[in-house]
């Protein structure tokens, strides 16, 4: 009501109504004072407030996990289709987890707060927040500007920059070619089949 969300006030008390009757407990005098004033006379109810309740989880999530400390990750790699992210918190604490709840837009390099309910190195985490952040001293631990000369094998779809690797993906969208001096960022990665961190143009 101070907040003027009319329609949600009135869905709020004609469910307390509800509820309270059902159970022949008495209507509490504020309730019907409120319901004889005219902003509930001419407020639209729903069904529920689920929207409403939905609008402002992240909030209430802050509130009730806020003696879970955050802990600062990087964003290695996003599956905008699937909204899963890949994160590195530590050369022993990375993996992945969904972020369709708690970010609209995320991107490789983004640093976020994150606390964290559960997970598995290398695997799927399970989280009770996560937003943006900066924090430029922790994000030079991950990311570095390079420099150098492409070096792509006859026949191969992947390259090199120095020890830096260059994925397929980006040789073909930035046309890159053997010799072609360039520059660019690279982030730190786990490669997976060698078990060793090393670093991957971006």
């Amino acid at each position: 009501i101070k907040r003027q969300l009319f329609n949600e006030a009135r869905t709020e008390i004609e469910l307390l109504v509800a509820a309270r009757k059902a159970k022949d407990y008495k209507i509490p005098s504020e309730v019907t004072l409120w319901q004889s004033q005219e902003w509930f006379k001419k407020a639209i109810p729903s069904k529920n407030n689920m929207n409403c309740y939905d609008k402002y989880s992240d909030f209430a999530d802050a509130f009730l996990f806020s003696d879970v400390p955050e802990e600062p990750v990087i964003v290695e790699f996003v599956n905008s289709d699937k909204k899963i992210l890949n994160f590195i918190a530590s050369e022993i604490k990375y993996g992945y987890f969904k972020y369709a709840r708690f970010l609209k837009d995320v991107r490789l390099g983004d640093i976020l707060n994150v606390r964290f309910k559960s997970g598995v190195v290398g695997g799927i985490y399970q989280i009770y927040t996560a937003e943006k952040t900066s924090d430029e001293n922790f994000k030079s631990q991950f990311l570095m500007e390079v420099e150098g000369i492409v070096k792509i094998a006859e026949g191969k779809s992947f390259g090199f920059l120095n020890n830096i690797f260059i994925h397929p993906s980006i040789v073909n969208k930035r046309k890159l070619n053997n010799g072609l001096q360039i520059k660019g960022l690279a982030i730190k990665s786990y490669n997976v089949d060698k078990k060793l961190w090393g670093w991957k143009l971006i």
